[in-house]
This record gives structure tokens, sequence and C-alpha cells, in this order.
């Protein structure tokens, strides 16, 4: 079936690797700007993404978080964008984690970041990424709307 949206497969480009340990706080920039709504995906190594955070800018100026899948999982603007924060870093954490603009016709989806441990893993297959990502959306548009 037909999606609503349009991805924006330009965007689309090797992700950066950030090591961490567990215990550690980590922040990760997205390059898409505020004034569309910004969500937060993780895609573990060989797992469905899982949604982490889902957030905009309201009319008075404010960060308003919409989704937040756990409150280790935090979002603050920085640089015209939203900013993910992920605090006490565990193994888990560890996947390719990419941020999504969503408009009225189109997703955005901005540069991916691998949190990786010591023993790094290669990040998935970014065609079957962004079919995994639309797959999620279609699933959850009702949440995401």
């Amino acid at each position: 079936p037909l999606l609503p949206w349009l991805v924006d497969l330009a965007s689309i480009s090797p992700p950066l690797r950030r090591n961490v340990v567990p215990g550690d706080t980590v922040s990760l920039r997205c390059n898409i700007s505020y004034h569309v709504e910004i969500t937060w995906i993780k895609q573990p190594t060989d797992e469905s993404p899982a949604l982490l955070l889902t957030a905009h800018i309201g009319n008075d100026g404010k960060l308003f978080i919409k989704k937040q899948l756990s409150p280790r999982f935090t979002a603050q603007v920085s640089e015209r964008s939203i900013m993910l924060t992920v605090g006490n870093v565990t193994a888990a954490d560890c996947g390719l984690y990419y941020c999504l603009g969503k408009t009225e016709q189109n997703l955005l989806l901005g540069h991916g970041v691998a949190l990786t441990g010591k023993e790094a893993q290669g990040a998935p297959n970014m065609i079957l990424l962004v079919n995994k990502i639309i797959t999620l959306f279609h699933n959850h548009v009702g949440e995401i709307s």
C-alpha cells in the first residue's frame, strides 16, 4: 500500500560512530530544524526500530515532548534543533540512532549516529533501515500524527 509520506532519501549518509561505556551520558544532535516535529528512533542490530521520543516546539517557544519511551531519553533544544540525550547508557543502548522530521507530506531522515561499545558491529543496511522506518511510522501513525 502507498504511504502518505515521501522519505527524503538524499539525506541518507553513513552514520557517525560514537564509542560509549556503561554509565555514560551521551547527547546526539539532529540536523533537522526544530520547525517540524522531531522523532528520535533507535535501530538495534538485527531488530526492529524503536520510537524513543517525539517532540516539537510549541507556539510559545517551549519544548513539548509528545512521546517518551523512558525517562533516560530526554530532549533539549540546541542549535535550532531537538537534541536527544541518553542518560546512564547500558549495553542495550548500542545501535543506530536517527532523528526524523515529519512535515505534512514528507519524512526527513537526519544523519545517523551509531553508539557502539568495545565490540562495534556494522551498521544496518541503509535501504532496509528506511523500509523499517516507513513500516514503523505506518504502524504508529495515530501516535505520531
